[in-house]
């Protein structure tokens, strides 16, 4: 990790460190509400769980230039990899950490349950607003007046990983659009490979591509939640790839496992729809295929629009 990232962790850590530690946990359950942020009376420390790679370091630095406030990292498994339901367990036993790092996708989960604190109050969050992309703060106040749960700590661009050596070689020009996309699978898939892989267990991959569609599953008002996941975007995203998998263009191998790993390792899938992070998944996972890849914008549903999803980010909470 460079010490520029470092700085920019520590620099996130710091805010939402200070602004936790200022607020009373008295709490209320009325939306919107929060504590009095009354500073503490002392020095204290703070609990953060994170499986963020590196984030000792960037609390060391704000723990050497904040004495009085201290923060204690706790390393655990990536969210829906067990630490989401550790911190649901320590929720129901009340003793949950201070700080943790949450996902935006996961946030709602955490809002219903009462699980967040809302640190609106506390000096200088609100202002700390422009500081972000607009849609990473609109993630963390849920659209509520007068209500921040958490500081936008990263996000998940996506893009186009794609094997530039096998492109080149079949001499199959790389996709910009999802029509020349579905074109390209059928030339893959008579060469024996495939174009992607498509999981059908982990939603999040799917929520990108609904997002860039233009898709949204959950919008709320004064009534309340509102979930909708049968919009016109989700549903020509669903039907695009039902479609592939169906004709037997895109590989099902469960993510993130020992078979997936070796698919993408042996050549045998071209690209991943992926974010800005997938670039180290490749790395670690399919290391015979070094030097090999290149990345590309995702495909278009309209040639020549630039669209881009998201899957992931997180936010200290």
């Amino acid at each position: 990790m460079a010490i520029s990232r470092v700085a920019r962790v520590g620099a996130i850590a710091a805010i939402s460190a200070l602004a936790l530690t200022a607020c009373s946990t008295g709490g209320t359950d009325a939306p919107g509400a929060s504590g009095d942020c009354a500073p503490s009376d002392g020095p204290v420390t703070l609990t953060f769980t994170s499986w963020l790679p590196g984030v000792e370091e960037a609390v060391a630095i704000w723990n050497e230039e904040n004495p009085d406030i201290q923060v204690e990292v706790q390393t655990g498994p990536n969210g829906n990899g067990g630490t989401y339901q550790n911190f649901f367990n320590q929720l129901a036993a009340g003793n949950a950490p201070d700080l943790g790092q949450i996902e935006f996708d996961a946030m709602p989960n955490f809002r219903v349950q009462d699980g967040l604190e809302n640190i609106a109050a506390c000096e200088g969050i609100l202002e700390a607003e422009d500081q972000f992309v607009g849609w990473t703060w609109s993630q963390v106040t849920f659209g509520e007046e007068n209500a921040v749960y958490a500081i936008p700590q990263d996000t998940g661009p996506m893009a186009m990983f794609y094997r530039a050596d096998l492109f080149e070689a079949a001499g199959i020009p790389v996709p910009t659009t999802w029509e020349e996309y579905e074109a390209a699978a059928v030339q893959i898939r008579e060469q024996g490979g495939y174009i992607n892989n498509f999981s059908q267990s982990d939603i999040n991959a799917f929520a990108g591509l609904v997002w860039q569609a233009g898709g949204e599953w959950f919008s709320n008002d004064a009534d309340g939640w509102t979930v909708d996941m049968t919009g016109a975007e989700t549903t020509q995203v669903a039907e695009y790839w039902q479609g592939l998998i169906d004709n037997d263009l895109v590989a099902v191998y469960p993510p993130w496992t020992d078979e997936w790993n070796a698919a993408y390792n042996s050549s045998e899938l071209w690209t991943w729809v992926s974010a800005v992070w997938g670039a180290n998944t490749i790395a670690s996972g399919a290391p015979d295929t070094a030097g090999n890849w290149a990345v590309a914008p995702m495909p278009q549903w309209e040639a020549g629009a630039s669209a881009a999803g998201n899957w992931g980010g997180s936010t200290t909470a």
